[in-house]
């Protein structure tokens, strides 16, 4: 293989055996060379393969972050790709190996940021989360962190969107639709305007896009507790009203059944935005 760029001491680019650019890092392995000469093939640590569209963002990332960083971005990539059994969107090696730059610097600084999300996250997206707890597993065994579990929340919703993003472009645009009509359902009926600035919008937007993805790929809950959703309707009945609007739209749009379990955690998640506009 002959270097096409010099990114820095570690990483450099040249052409695979389908003539596409990969990026490649080890120590040393582009140190004092130059373009046209041949890769010491010993030295190599990663391989980043496929990411054309968003080489440009992976290049200066290389250039800025230190390069152990984006090997522990690649081995989790990897490792969520085996376990998920799924090709993720090539954009997760940008977005998270961005990510894991700044947490693994909060953490050196005694900064931890709290993850609002780590509720939804735990109770549908389980496989990603694990995911997420053995990544900061992993790298607090090498940087001597400590990591808290928020992180795991971090990196599993990165897995997350990166399943997402991997959609083909019928399934984007229906899941868009959808996502547009169901936010519009909620609004139109309490009559309000939704504050795009807070939380309680964001968290709402990200159930619903969990709660369509999941119907697009038959994933819906299935199974709950029937003392925790007692009298659920009778204590909130607009919002289980307009739960049951959106149950009917999307039982429409999927043929699959939106069971109680589902619709409970719907009716909480409207409860809170119309409360939080």
């Amino acid at each position: 293989m002959k270097i096409s760029k010099v990114l820095n001491n570690n990483a450099v680019s040249t052409l695979d055996e389908s003539n596409q650019e990969i990026i490649l890092l080890g120590k040393g392995l582009g140190f004092q060379k130059k373009i046209g000469d041949d890769v010491d093939e010993s030295n190599i640590e990663q391989v980043f393969k496929n990411h054309t569209e968003h080489q440009n963002q992976l290049e200066k990332l290389i250039k800025e972050i230190p390069y152990e960083i984006l090997g522990y971005a690649e081995h989790i990539i990897s490792d969520a790709s085996k376990r998920l059994n799924k090709k993720l969107n090539e954009y997760i090696y940008v977005t998270l190996t961005d990510h894991l730059n700044y947490a693994i610097e909060r953490a050196k600084d005694g900064i931890h940021i709290k993850n609002t999300l780590m509720w939804e996250i735990q109770k549908y997206y389980k496989d990603e989360y694990q995911i997420g707890l053995d990544a900061t597993q992993f790298i607090n065994e090498k940087e001597g962190l400590a990591l808290p579990d928020d992180e795991a929340g971090f990196i599993a919703l990165h897995i997350v969107n990166a399943e997402m993003e991997d959609m083909d472009s019928n399934q984007s645009l229906e899941m868009t639709t959808m996502i547009k009509d169901i936010l519009n359902i909620v609004r139109y009926t309490f009559d309000i305007e939704y504050n795009k600035e807070s939380i309680a919008y964001d968290r709402f937007v990200r159930h619903v896009k969990f709660f369509v993805q999941r119907g697009i790929n038959n994933q819906l809950e299935n199974q709950g507790d029937p003392e925790f959703f007692h009298d659920f309707n009778e204590k909130y009945p607009r919002e289980y009203s307009v739960a049951m609007k959106i149950k009917k739209y999307m039982e429409s749009k999927t043929n699959i059944p939106i069971l109680e379990e589902e619709l409970m955690y719907l009716t909480l998640h409207i409860l809170i935005i119309t409360r939080n506009k």
